[in-house]
């Protein structure tokens, strides 16, 4: 099977289950929801870049003046989202 297809099959099978999963969460507080993407995604990408061994250029490319406001006006608007 082609890729293409492989990933348009999980595309509509996830956006088919998405809204069951939404459904399941309709008790739960929304700023616990966020809380928990925000906690489970940090320590996500902790974890990639640990196995990655990018710590260094991250460090690197965060600390440089420009690729500093590179980084932060896309994640200020991400998250302002």
């Amino acid at each position: 099977m082609k890729k293409g297809i492989a990933f348009t099959l999980g595309a509509y099978i996830f956006w088919g289950l998405h809204p069951i999963y939404w459904r399941l969460l309709k008790n739960v507080p929304s700023d616990e929801i966020l809380a928990h993407r925000i906690f489970w995604s940090f320590l996500f990408f902790v974890v990639l870049i640990t196995f990655r061994k990018g710590w260094r250029d991250l460090f690197v490319k965060v600390t440089r003046g420009k690729n500093l406001a590179l980084i932060l006006v896309p994640a200020f608007l991400i998250g302002s989202n």
